[in-house]
């Protein structure tokens, strides 16, 4: 998915033309009419889908022959669908948009007569849609699409302007220059046309679409390194300019030259990137120092509107400059070095994005996982993502819903940056950091009062579970450690501990305490089992699935028992021991209690772990019926309906997602949280790189593109 192309550098955006005279009335009305607009675009929704129910049910009621009837439903379809996506884009949720362009586009494909042209205007809407989510690709070709639908469409200014801009998106620089100077050729024929026929028409009439092509030329020119001539350009956009003064970035000029000769060169990326984030250091550095001296100073306008270039051209932010070409290097060696570089960068730009442009949080928590799995062994890696996260984390406010989070994963990077060089020159350093790390999350919690004096071991481990059910680590680690001081062989307390310094990133501290656990009581289940969360953690799923055999072994129950070796099969899995892992996953099925509602619920759970385990085997059959036995046992079983989904729609059989799998991904998708979507996600990708089935559908690309829309229209951050 491409989050931001070189538009960020030369801060150009693409103009919806059906869209257009709307914008010119928003522009006209202001921002006051815009939200009242905003507000009336729900009822609108709700009008277009009610006008969309009822076409669909008069369309199923006419007979083969009916072609002249379907043909006008067809027309009103175009119409309620464009009037639904306009509604959608005010809201910016542009993926829906695009879907109902793509949808009217179609429609208006099989249109005959006049009619039909409206196919070019969905298409050129939906390349809108399409820019607005930074896929210039998919822009650049439903532009493309729109040019074959109506081939006149090319002599619109509007279209080339559009198509201009999103040839520098996509780097067609070249490509980008020609068209530009299309235009202005364009208005010398129509002046020239005008003349020949008697018409009093001089170029003063096309001022703004001559300034405009200026304007884009001068930032492709400038993307190519050509500083001078994109400056010379940008004072003949508009003469009152050639008086201005500006200052030339010849630092950028020269990193813009070197990309441009070798678009491929990851190392160019890396270092216009890592220049673009010494920018906006220095810029956020401005804005603080500022707002220092004038309180009245609003620093947001700055944020979302500053000059990246220094050509006066208008763009958001260098976070987000520095965001587009991390996301290049990325694509062109997806490394945990360039992973690393866009995960930090897309954290930065979060923190001030406009709305509807941040990262989601689903999509950065995947990428997170990929660059734990590529990187973890490599301390200074996991040590620079530490240091940036950690910074982050301790400039939030105390009141701030993510900091305690994000302090703790900050210190997670720091465990691993330990593990991965327990004797390496920055482990003290790294200890202190996660010391420090703690210490910030310990001040966000009041000290407590202790209803009555403790008085046996027992008492503070009751106290600590107390206080740790109320987030407050700090008194629960002070209780543990009174009740040790009373019994140094309490092995509840150790494990317990284990249990705080898990959820506060402290891996070292809780791998030390569980094993304490275990070195008392070595029978101590618990303590295996959370050992074995530390090791997954660690990204051991070998040592983990080990403890967890062991907290199997001295599971008390049967139930339990069942749980532990389903949790052992996902371990087993991870660490790609699948015959193990399924024989595991049948031995918790047939183990499990059957009685209540949370035993089905567990069972269900069992039986999706055993078809992710057979659908990494190339076994879709017996995958299909353990999902069935899922659904069985629970009905709203999201990871089973989710699975069952992704199997019908990735099937080599099925060559494009078909109504009951779509109706399966949406159903299960709205209610699940964060991390579930992110294991959605996660899975996906898992299950196409691993299963023998999935991955030999070549339809599977074109697939997993729609299904990653599904996870972002449901996605509670409406991000990209």
């Amino acid at each position: 998915m491409k989050l931001l192309g070189l538009l960020a550098v030369v801060g150009m955006s693409i103009v919806p033309c059906c869209a257009s005279i709307r914008s010119e009335v928003l522009l006209n009305e202001g921002p006051d009419y815009r939200k009242k607009l905003v507000v009336e675009a729900p009822a609108r929704i709700d009008k277009a889908n009610a006008r969309l129910k009822e076409l669909t049910a008069q369309d199923k009621a006419l007979g083969a022959t009916d072609d002249e009837k379907r043909q006008s439903i067809f027309i009103e379809k175009v119409v309620a669908l464009c009037e639904r996506a306009e509604q959608l884009k005010l809201q910016r949720r542009y993926v829906e948009a695009g879907l109902d362009y793509n949808t009217a586009a179609n429609y208006a494909h099989r249109i005959k007569g006049f009619q039909k042209d409206r196919e070019a205007d969905c298409l050129v809407d939906k390349a809108f849609c399409s820019y607005q989510m930074h896929r210039f690709d998919d822009a650049l070709a439903e532009l493309q699409k729109a040019q074959l639908a109506r081939p006149v469409i090319t002599d619109d200014f509007e279209f080339m302007a559009n198509l201009a801009r999103t040839q520098v998106a996509t780097e067609r620089f070249d490509e980008a220059i020609a068209t530009c100077g299309r235009i202005r050729s364009r208005i010398k024929e129509i002046v020239q046309q005008s003349k020949t026929n008697g018409l009093p028409v001089e170029e003063v009439v096309y001022t703004f679409e001559k300034e405009n092509s200026y304007i884009i030329e001068s930032g492709a020119r400038f993307l190519q390194g050509d500083g001078l001539t994109a400056y010379a350009l940008w004072c003949q956009s508009s003469p009152a300019r050639v008086y201005e003064t500006r200052t030339f970035d010849n630092q950028q000029a020269v990193l813009n030259g070197a990309i441009a000769r070798n678009p491929k060169d990851v190392e160019a990326r890396l270092a216009r990137a890592r220049y673009f984030q010494k920018r906006a250091k220095e810029r956020r550095a401005s804005v603080v120092a500022r707002g220092k001296a004038d309180p009245s100073f609003n620093s947001g306008g700055l944020f979302n509107r500053i000059e990246i270039e220094n050509l006066d051209v208008q763009s958001y932010t260098f976070d987000e400059a520095a965001l587009s070409d991390f996301f290049k290097a990325r694509t062109l060696r997806a490394d945990a070095a360039t992973m690393t570089g866009h995960f930090l960068s897309a954290r930065n730009f979060n923190q001030n994005a406009p709305k509807g442009r941040s990262v989601s949080l689903q999509s950065l928590r995947a990428e997170e996982s990929k660059i734990k799995a590529l990187g973890h062994n490599d301390a200074g890696l996991m040590r620079e993502i530490g240091l940036q996260l950690g910074e982050n984390a301790l400039a939030l406010p105390d009141d701030a819903p993510t900091k305690r989070e994000d302090l703790a994963n900050a210190t997670r990077y720091f465990s691993f940056a330990i593990f991965a060089a327990p004797n390496g020159a920055d482990v003290a350093d790294n200890r202190a950091q996660v010391k420090k790390l703690m210490s910030a999350r310990f001040q966000m919690t009041p000290a407590a009062t202790l209803p009555t004096a403790p008085q046996t071991a027992l008492d503070w481990k009751k106290w600590g579970n107390t206080a740790n059910s109320q987030e407050n680590e700090r008194v629960a680690l002070a209780a543990y450690s009174d009740a040790l001081a009373l019994d140094p062989k309490f092995a509840d307390a150790y494990n317990n501990r284990s249990s705080v310094y898990f959820t506060m990133g402290n891996l070292e501290a809780a791998l030390e305490a569980a094993s304490k656990a275990i070195a008392v009581d070595p029978k101590h289940r618990i303590a295996y089992h959370n050992r074995a969360a530390v090791w997954n953690a660690l990204l051991d799923p070998q040592k983990a699935s080990e403890d967890e055999a062991k907290a199997v072994q001295f599971a008390a129950d049967d139930g339990t028992r069942a749980i532990n070796l389903a949790i052992r099969a996902r371990f087993l899995r991870d660490a790609d021991q699948l015959p193990l892992a399924l024989a595991e996953a049948k031995k918790a099925i047939g183990l499990a209690p059957n009685q209540s509602a949370e035993d089905k619920r567990s069972l269900a759970s069992m039986w999706a772990i055993r078809a992710e385990i057979e659908l990494e085997m190339g076994d879709d059959k017996a995958a299909l019926a353990s999902l069935q036995a899922a659904q069985g046992f629970d009905s709203k079983s999201r990871r089973a309906g989710f699975l069952m989904g992704l199997l019908l729609n990735l099937s080599p059989t099925t060559q494009t997602p078909n109504a009951e799998a779509k109706t399966m991904v949406e159903a299960v998708l709205p209610a699940s949280g964060g991390i579930e979507r992110q294991t959605f996600s996660e899975l996906t990708e898992r299950l196409l790189k691993n299963s023998p089935t999935l991955k030999g559908n070549p339809n599977a690309p074109l697939q997993v593109r729609q299904i990653v829309d599904l996870l972002r229209l449901y996605d509670m951050e409406k991000g990209l």
